[in-house]
């Protein structure tokens, strides 16, 4: 009797194993599923194959977690970081030869902050599918809020350096795009991630009632919302071509290809070579306003302002606006920063712009005052850093009757950023000065300057972008580039801009669609509560 109890319990033992196997073996699909929908996000999204892809990147995911319904919450958190890591690893690549020569720390410490890095945006992703798989156990939740909600406020909550929005990738489908200018890149990311959701709907009638059997009201809700924003750019894109300017800017960009990484023939040749390119320019054409890129200026400007620029200008006898290094005095104590400075016609520098975002690690070392004992260290782990001070404030450059914002490198990425500094000084045009040349032979340079096709949209502002290598370009209000340089060339970028006064709704309201997004969390949430408890305060009836 011992050895048959003991033969079954071996048995019984043998097919939990077995079945235990095969129960994470059926989640293998669904996991691998959650990395393509990864690697499908970043194939649609600013710098990969082709925004359609954005269309149904998240239908793999929406599949995944179908799958693992009928498991722990836990399984959706393992597929949405599955999604996130596949995201990270195949299109932040760029972040480790940032890490490399723009910071400068050993191989090993690069790769320690990549993973960093990506350990937020995988645990974002994973937070993200947790609430999105609760939600779909709750019967008061729609199939298509619960795909919706929990990625669009993702992306209204999640710090991170690089902002990322799947709206984004929209920059260069036409007409769609320009519902930005009604609540920016959360709007276009809410009206993917429902039709992302609506495609979901189609192929997976298995999970939910097929299309067929929805009701007329919600097939023509479902199609307002597919058409209209096709409708609103047709509509928007008329009106600004049609709008008269009320001024013109004729602007002239110097791309000299020369950066700090070029480490003595940019200290020996920068200014010089900007100088010459600059005469150029000017002999050529009529210009109102030169522009070179950020630290195109090698050496220190000393503060206070205003000061005599000549020495810095030569014989260049128009409007200079340079990115360079701000030095001043503080409490007995040098500090500098990453500045803009604007020369005025008659050769004073009497106008700056000190940059606020600044690169943690690279223009700034975090909890400084943490690791003031060990600066030994930190001088040596980060060669590169700057320790700028971070500006405060946002100011506009005067130019005659034109106002100018000048987001420094970076800064343009944020929209969020931008907007407050477009609401704050009603500027006329943006110019950004950057420095790409640190991204290497990557697909960065062309990101950045996507980003800041957005945020010309966004502001329906003109935005000139200079850079030092390149891409340097020329956006309209209606995003579209007018003119653009090429990557490691040596050009001159000649513009006229028309200005014209245009407001957009998301500069007056900011990120409402995060707010709406959260309100619908509340309130799909309330009546279920409120039911439960008018249920549970019933009498019992006595049998």
């Amino acid at each position: 009797m011992k050895l048959d109890s003991h033969r079954s319990a071996r048995r019984h033992s043998g097919i939990w194993e077995r079945s235990e196997t095969m129960r994470r073996a059926s989640l293998l699909p669904a996991y691998l599923a959650a990395g393509v929908a990864g690697l499908a996000y970043v194939a649609g999204n600013v710098g990969g194959l082709a925004w359609p892809i954005a269309l149904v990147c998240f239908v793999p995911l929406h599949w995944a977690i179908a799958e693992a319904r009928e498991r722990s919450l836990w399984h959706s958190a393992g597929l949405g970081a599955a999604m996130g890591g596949a995201l990270y690893v195949s299109g932040f690549d760029w972040l480790l030869v940032l890490a490399d020569d723009f910071i400068g720390a050993p191989v090993g410490i690069s790769y320690a902050m990549w993973l960093a890095y990506g350990l937020l945006i995988v645990t974002g992703f994973a937070l993200a599918a947790m609430l999105q798989g609760m939600l779909q156990r709750r019967a008061t939740y729609a199939s298509v809020w619960a795909m919706i909600l929990p990625w669009l406020l993702l992306e209204w909550w999640q710090p991170a350096l690089f902002p990322v929005h799947l709206g984004a990738g929209l920059v260069e489908a036409p007409y769609v795009v320009d519902i930005a200018d009604l609540g920016g890149p959360l709007l276009l990311s809410g009206w993917l991630l429902f039709l992302n959701a609506l495609c979901y709907r189609f192929i997976s009638a298995r999970v939910f009632p097929p299309v067929a059997r929805w009701s007329a009201t919600r097939v023509v809700c479902s199609g307002l919302i597919v058409v209209l924003p096709l409708l609103y750019g047709l509509y928007r894109q008329s009106a600004l071509v049609d709008a008269l300017p009320s001024d013109t800017l004729r602007v002239a960009a110097i791309q000299a290809n020369i950066s700090q990484t070029d480490g003595l023939r940019y200290e020996r040749d920068s200014h010089a070579q900007h100088l010459a390119m600059s005469r150029e320019a000017i002999s050529n054409h009529d210009v109102d306003l030169l522009i070179w890129p950020e630290s195109a200026y090698p050496r220190g400007v000393r503060l206070p302002l205003p000061l005599d620029a000549q020495s810095i200008r030569k014989d260049i006898h128009v409007p200079l606006m340079l990115g360079g290094t701000a030095i001043e005095e503080k409490s007995g104590q040098r500090v500098s920063a990453n500045a803009v400075f604007m020369i005025n016609a008659s050769g004073m520098l009497e106008q700056s712009y000190h940059k606020q975002l600044l690169i943690p690690f690279a223009e700034t070392i975090p909890f400084e005052v943490l690791t003031h004992k060990l600066g030994d260290w930190v001088r040596r782990t980060f060669p590169h850093h700057q320790n700028f001070q971070q500006g405060q404030g946002h100011q506009a450059f005067a130019l005659n009757d034109l106002r100018i914002v000048t987001p420094i490198c970076f800064e343009i990425i944020h929209p969020a950023f931008v907007r407050d500094m477009v609401v704050r000084t009603d500027p006329d045009v943006i110019v950004t000065l950057a420095n790409d040349a640190w991204f290497g032979d990557t697909n960065a340079p062309r990101m950045h300057l996507a980003l800041a096709q957005m945020r010309a949209i966004e502001t329906r502002k003109w935005v000139v972008r200079v850079t030092s290598t390149g891409v340097s370009a020329v956006i309209n209000p209606q995003g579209k580039r007018v003119a653009e340089t090429g990557f490691g060339t040596q050009e001159v970028l000649y513009a006229m801009l028309p200005v014209y006064s245009a407001h957009s709704f998301y500069m007056r309201w900011g990120d409402w669609p995060g707010w709406v997004a959260l309100a619908c969390l509340v309130f799909h949430g309330w009546p279920r509560r409120r039911r439960s408890l008018q249920v549970s305060a019933q009498p019992i009836k006595p049998v």
